[in-house]
């Protein structure tokens, strides 16, 4: 089952008279959860009186509902401990994340596998293969500082490793390199470790693509490119950036307020028409991160992101190769604070112009001869886009009898 690295820590837990040493799991998470769901799934599927049931049970949960054997501080977390301790696999209600809807799938898909095995083999000779057959290369080491530069080497084969989590193994393999004293690191790396738990749950939310986060959070900081920064590129800059112990915090915070705000826009269904091309997202961002406009401001300039990337890629309906350089120098500017794009009329005027060779007026006589089936996304939008200005409008016309139909409920 290939390698596992551990990192060996200083901690034990205590269950009766029992000790064991905590490890934490560098590289391997994902093998190790899915064998667990996996072995959980035999035991529920084993006869309640049988003895194989009950020892599986007690090598997955020890006494008093210890789960030594695999602890998850993922944004899951309740769902996936519930269902090694008690078998309960999470409803639809309580499905709220990605990361829920993720960990729920992996339980059918365990509970499905065990199942189609007992068609015409026994249940035993899954769970002798999964016991005495299954090995691992496990490597493990004392020494903090080399923990991310292994899993940083390792990762570099060629396996498909979300580029969030090297990122996070080089910005804190950087710290260790340039700490120069034990306390400091490890004040430090507590810190980390909590903006990054902030990060991956923020992710989790809406299933935001990680490469996605480092990529608008290089290019936004570190402008130089008419186009937004590979995934590659992103990782190497912020790897060069780490000049000082410090930077690495910093960064992270970056990336934790991109995340925060990409989250935000995939949460919101119907601007999924201006939302499916990176600039025009990566624009977005940087709008909603805008030093100097206050929150009122702010909106404006997002209504105004919004018509005019609606515009431009569903009413012209052209493709993501369409005013890359403009989105992108824009949102730089905005961020960076720019002296040509500090204010919020500095803003707005530039969003104008970005719409500037595509006017309103020919794209809505090019549209009214649409077959609206044949664009659907776009058509709902533009149906829910005037359903808000209408609502708007009669809010402002008659806004008494607005508040006694919302009273009424009717």
């Amino acid at each position: 089952m290939a390698t596992i690295v551990c990192h060996r820590t200083a901690e034990t837990k205590d269950v009766g008279a029992s000790q064991y040493r905590v490890y934490d799991v560098v590289d391997g998470q994902q093998r190790l959860t899915t064998l667990i769901l996996l072995l959980k799934s035999i035991e529920l599927a084993l006869p309640e009186s049988s003895e194989d049931r009950a020892d599986l049970a007690k090598t997955l949960v020890k006494r008093d509902g210890h789960l030594i054997l695999l602890q998850t501080n993922n944004a899951n977390e309740f769902n996936f401990n519930r269902f090694i301790r008690e078998g309960v696999t999470p409803t639809r209600a309580e499905i709220e994340t990605h990361a829920d809807r993720n960990l729920a799938s992996a339980i059918r898909e365990c509970m499905n596998f065990v199942k189609s095995w007992t068609v015409d083999r026994e249940i035993l000779s899954l769970m002798r293969l999964v016991l005495h057959r299954l090995g691992f290369v496990v490597f493990d080491t004392e020494d903090s500082r080399i923990v991310y530069t292994i899993f940083e080497v390792l990762n570099s084969r060629g396996l498909v490793v979300d580029w969030l989590d090297k990122t996070k193994s080089v910005l804190m393999g950087r710290m260790y390199e340039m700490s120069e004293s034990s306390s400091a690191t490890e004040a430090e790396i507590e810190a980390l470790q909590g903006v990054w738990g902030k990060i991956y749950r923020e992710i989790a939310k809406e299933d935001v693509p990680g490469d996605e986060v480092l990529r608008i959070t290089a290019t936004l900081y570190y402008p130089g490119q008419g186009k937004p920064r590979s995934a590659e590129d992103s990782l190497d800059l912020l790897r060069a950036e780490c000049r000082s112990f410090e930077r690495p915090r910093q960064m992270s915070m970056r990336l934790l307020d991109v995340a925060q705000k990409l989250a935000e826009l995939y949460a919101s269904p119907h601007l999924g028409p201006v939302t499916e091309i990176l600039h025009a997202r990566l624009l977005a961002v940087a709008i909603k991160s805008a030093p100097g406009v206050n929150d009122g401001e702010r909106e404006k300039l997002l209504e105004q992101w919004e018509r005019v990337t609606f515009r431009i890629f569903g009413l012209y309906d052209k493709d993501s190769r369409t005013k890359v350089g403009d989105y992108v120098r824009i949102a730089s500017k905005i961020v960076t604070q720019d002296i040509e794009m500090r204010t919020y009329n500095q803003i707005m005027t530039g969003l104008q112009d970005l719409g500037h060779e595509y006017p309103i007026e020919d794209a809505l006589d090019e549209w009214s001869t649409e077959d609206c089936y044949d664009h659907p996304e776009e058509t709902r939008y533009l149906l829910w886009s005037y359903e808000e200005y209408l609502a708007r409008r009669l809010m402002h016309e008659h806004p008494v009898r607005l508040n006694v139909v919302y009273k009424t409920g009717t």
